[in-house]
């Protein structure tokens, strides 16, 4: 073995390795000391390739998990999106397969009218109940009729039967298949004829948007739609067309009656200052109207063409209302005046002539 130095440092050059080629490039100048590679002075590249090796097969077996473990189902192209969880949804237990999850129709708004036709009349105490049968004039079958303000008048061969401005953003119409069945309530200053002598056949209903009400919305009977009135000028209009109407209706039955008795309830004219109010055509109507529902014989006659209402040759210009019924003498007429609850300021025998 040489002798080392006196400062313990290694002699300048070391003899070759027996077995192994010397590799000039490696021996450094005089007096350098070779590095040598760990391991006895191996070249490090088996190690280098060893670790990308690892480093790809680590990567492929990340990439495959991702794949078929941790992917979202479903995501053809690779590319997560995280979906919201509501704290209910975390916890709540998934349906099970072949669950119908199919939800229903979306229902469009819409604008539009419809079409209608009178199906029906009745009555709940005074109010008119008129039925009708709806076609939508919407895109789609299944759309809701939403808008407020829009006039619903029925009209017969004399005029118009009943009108009321109705608020159907509050009262939508569903419609189903392109059909929808409506009630609507009609009170006495909103209806001009008696329920039943509307004639749904001969009648047509009329939808008029952007019509503005007069009021509150009238108390409706449950199912019905109340709405509320017209303009007054429309009201009276309406109640004088409608007064001269019902007397040419009831002049055939009032007829029958000659040589017979019957009981007078009421005659009142236009500008009438009686009962606390002034008489108007609405309120002419409406009283006319009430009878008639308490007594279904009720007629209504213009005085002036009747005799026995004629003083000193003047005729009388009243409207008034008879009960209809005939009675063979003035004591049956005062009789039935009695059982109906009438006083006799109220209720009168009289005979038509």
């Amino acid at each position: 073995m040489p002798n080392l130095t006196e400062s313990g440092s290694a002699p300048s050059s070391y003899p070759p390795l027996e077995g192994f080629a010397v590799d000039d490039a490696a021996v450094g100048a005089p007096g350098s000391v070779p590095v040598e590679a760990p391991g006895g002075g191996r070249k490090r590249w088996p190690i280098v390739v060893v670790a990308v090796v690892s480093i790809i097969a680590v990567a492929l077996i990340a990439a495959g998990v991702w794949w078929f473990v941790i992917r979202p189902a479903g995501n053809a192209s690779g590319t997560s999106h995280p979906q919201p969880v509501s704290a209910q949804s975390a916890g709540a237990a998934k349906p099970h397969a072949g669950t119908n999850r199919t939800s229903a129709p979306k229902v469009a708004s819409c604008s539009t009218p419809p079409s209608a036709q009178l199906a029906s009349t009745t009555h709940e105490g005074d109010t008119l109940v008129a039925v009708l049968d709806l076609d939508t004039n919407c895109d789609n079958s299944n759309a809701r009729f939403n808008r407020a303000d829009v006039r619903v008048s029925i009209r017969d061969q004399d005029g118009v039967a009943a009108a009321a401005v109705f608020d159907f953003s509050k009262h939508p119409i569903d419609f189903k298949d392109g059909t929808a069945s409506l009630h609507l309530a009609y009170g006495l200053s909103q209806y001009w004829s008696p329920y039943d002598r509307i004639d749904p056949s001969g009648s047509d209903v009329v939808f008029q948007a952007g019509e503005a009400g007069n009021g509150g919305d009238v108390q409706a009977p449950g199912g019905a739609i109340g709405g509320s009135n017209v303009r007054d000028s429309d009201i009276e209009r309406n109640a004088q067309i409608a007064l001269q109407s019902q007397i040419s209706h009831d002049s055939s039955a009032a007829s029958d009656l000659y040589d017979k008795y019957t009981t007078q309830l009421s005659s009142k004219k236009y500008g009438l200052q009686a009962e606390g109010k002034t008489w108007h055509y609405r309120d002419i109507e409406s009283q006319y109207l009430q009878m008639r529902l308490k007594h279904p014989n009720a007629l209504l006659i213009w005085a002036a063409t009747y005799s026995n209402y004629t003083e000193d040759g003047n005729p009388a210009d009243y409207y008034v209302v008879l009960s209809g019924e005939s009675l063979d003498s003035v004591d049956a007429a005062n009789g039935w005046c009695s059982s109906n609850g009438y006083s006799s300021k109220d209720c009168i025998a009289v005979q038509l002539r």
